[in-house]
């Protein structure tokens, strides 16, 4: 049993990180992609139409360089990523979304819209804005370790 709050929010963490990756699995499960797939294509797009090299967005999504390699294999499998070398370094793998994924996410915002709002049901901004700050607070203690 748990018995601080530090102690719950720690566990809860954890908890909600497994059931929110089921959730998004299953909900992206009718197109063939994972929320792993998903989060790696939302760090490419923060690239832009430049992209961004696959070290990088491991780092964002604090995995190692080989299991980014392996989602973004997956992507472009299905049309979704280009990997190519770096202009400019070409020992780095340069992530692109291609068209396909571009017009895939810009038809999914509304559904995905419709999730996020009923992830949230029940809380008022306030407390989301509290949670948001605890969570960065949590992330950014952990990853400077």
């Amino acid at each position: 049993e748990l018995r601080t709050d530090r102690e719950k929010v720690f566990g809860g963490v954890f908890f909600a990180a497994n059931a929110l990756e089921t959730c998004i699995d299953r909900f992206l499960a009718p197109d063939s992609l994972t929320a792993k797939q998903w989060l790696l294509s939302a760090v490419i797009e923060r690239g832009g139409d430049e992209g961004m090299i696959l070290g990088e967005a491991a780092k964002l999504l604090g995995t190692s360089r080989q299991n980014a390699k392996q989602l973004a294999l997956r992507l472009e499998e299905n049309g979704y990523v280009t990997i190519t070398k770096d202009e400019n370094d070409a020992r780095a793998l340069r992530l692109r979304l291609t068209a396909k994924a571009r017009r895939y996410w810009a038809s999914r915002a509304p559904a995905n819209g419709k999730l996020l709002e009923s992830l949230f049901e029940g809380l008022d901004e306030r407390e989301i804005a509290a949670a948001a700050k605890v969570l960065l607070s949590l992330y950014a203690a952990a990853a400077g370790r």
